[in-house]
C-alpha cells in the first residue's frame, strides 16, 4: 500500500468494529468510509472511532458510493458470510461499480467449507 495515497478514499465493506480501520489509520491514512450489515457492529465502532464515518448496510449490496468514487476497497472475511454464489457475484459488481479506474481492491478470506464447490471459489 505504499504507493496509495495517504488521503485516498478506503472502502471497508463489511468492517465490524471497525478493527481494519485502526491499522489503516497507523499507516497514515484518514479517509476510510466504511459499511457493516449489522447495528450493534456499527454503534460498537462509532464508540470506539467517534472521528470515523460508519454505515449501517440496510439494503446489502447496494452502497450509497457514486460509481468510480472509492480508491481502494478492503473486503476481510465477508464472502465467507454470504453464502449464495450470486449475491457474493452482486457484491463484487457493486464494489467494481464504487472503485475508480485503477483502483485497488484487497480481499482476503477464509476457507470454512471444504466442499468442492468452496474450493472452487
Amino acid at each position: 500500500m505504499d504507493n496509495v495515497e495517504r488521503s485516498a478514499a478506503v472502502l471497508d465493506y463489511g468492517c465490524g468494529y471497525g478493527r481494519t480501520l485502526d491499522a489503516l489509520e497507523q499507516q497514515g491514512f484518514d479517509n476510510f468510509p466504511a459499511v457493516d450489515t449489522s447495528p450493534g457492529m456499527i454503534a460498537r465502532a462509532r464508540s470506539l472511532h467517534p472521528a470515523m464515518r460508519f454505515a449501517v448496510l440496510n439494503t446489502p449490496p447496494t452502497l450509497a458510493c457514486p460509481d468510480a468514487s472509492i480508491d481502494m476497497v478492503v473486503l476481510f472475511a465477508v464472502l465467507t458470510c454470504i453464502p449464495s454464489y450470486d449475491a457474493q457475484r452482486l457484491l463484487i459488481g457493486e464494489l467494481h461499480r464504487v472503485l475508480r479506474a485503477g483502483a485497488l481492491f484487497y480481499l482476503s478470506d477464509l476457507l470454512l467449507q471444504d466442499d468442492q464447490r468452496n474450493r472452487d471459489r
